[in-house]
């Protein structure tokens, strides 16, 4: 995305406190566990161009002599990085690490609707109506990469990461929601991205049909397959066009979690109007790139289905007045 250069550029000048030239810069190493994520591609990419200040460490049992680590949450040996002493650059810094231990509970759907209806009071005001179904883990799942799955088999004392805990299917609960207030639901598989596997159902029984086929579908009977099923909003703030968008903010969390805020998040927009008497079609409903790229309309109203805050302030400044 733009922009995304400048933000990690940031993130390296936490370690080396400016983004010197590589003949001046010392020498760091980083780590990459496989990962599907994109956005480590493009960290690889910008890491490679700063040339001799990083270099890439290709064996995991070098983890620990690396001052930058990237990959799945579930698979990064964090008892083993605790226990390591060793410092980065002049200011003697901790390696670092791009999740936290347990930042799963905030970051998959499932869990993340679990945390917010335990923790935050009066959580239906901002957030629909939430449940979860599927099945949940087995004791015998391993989340593991290759890379990270050898470094953790030459260290007996680091044990693989624990499957995530899952509640209770919710589907008793769903249908007497559904019971009480009828309404579309949507469903999302909880470790998604890029809209893949996400529905949108006329009723509580169609979404609960909806989960069991995907839960069926899974070729292993171990693996989690956890969903997030939510009450769909039915009458969602639109575009010029009719059009349906989210907003996207980009954070960074730094120990001892101070919160980061970049101010030039996006939104990401829908090719086609929305109906909410045809919830058959993805492309109204569903404004993940992965997905609107496949419309023929994509990038007919915003460079690449985006708009960037500037822009959506223009626009409801348009509509609603100086005042919003």
């Amino acid at each position: 995305r733009a922009g995304g250069s400048n933000s990690f550029c940031t993130l390296l000048a936490i370690m080396s406190d400016e983004c010197p030239s590589p003949a001046e810069a010392p020498s760091y190493r980083y780590f990459v566990g496989e990962s599907s994520f994109s956005i480590y591609e493009e960290m690889v990419r910008l890491l490679r161009e700063r040339g001799g200040e990083w270099e890439a460490a290709t064996k995991p049992e070098a983890i620990t002599t690396c001052a930058l680590i990237l990959g799945d949450r579930f698979n990064i040996p964090y008892d083993r990085l605790r226990g390591s002493t060793r410092v980065f650059g002049p200011e003697g810094r901790k390696p670092l690490v791009n999740y936290f231990k347990g930042s799963h509970r905030l970051t998959l759907k499932a869990a993340m609707a679990r945390l917010l209806r335990e923790a935050v009071p009066h959580v239906d005001d901002f957030m629909p109506r939430s449940f979860i179904l599927g099945r949940q883990a087995t004791p015998s799942l391993a989340r593991s990469s290759s890379r990270f799955s050898k470094f953790r088999g030459s260290n007996a004392s680091t044990p693989a990461s624990s499957p995530v805990a899952a509640p209770a299917d919710e589907r008793q609960e769903l249908l007497c929601a559904h019971a009480r207030k009828p309404s579309a639901w949507i469903v999302k598989p909880s470790a998604g991205c890029k809209g893949v596997g996400i529905r949108v159902c006329a009723t509580a029984e169609e979404a609960i049909t909806a989960v069991d086929e995907a839960v069926a579908a899974e070729k292993s009977a171990d693996s989690a397959a956890l969903f997030a099923v939510q009450e769909y909003i039915a009458n969602p703030l639109l575009l010029p066009g009719g059009r349906k968008f989210d907003i996207r903010v980009w954070a960074l969390v730094a120990a001892p979690f101070d919160i980061y805020v970049w101010d030039q998040g996006s939104c990401r927009t829908a090719s086609v109007a929305y109906d909410a008497n045809d919830l058959s079609n993805p492309l109204a409903h569903l404004t993940n790139h992965g997905l609107q790229q496949s419309s023929a309309s994509f990038g007919e109203h915003e460079e690449g289905n985006e708009l960037w805050y500037s822009a959506l302030d223009a626009e409801l400044r348009r509509r609603f007045g100086d005042g919003t």
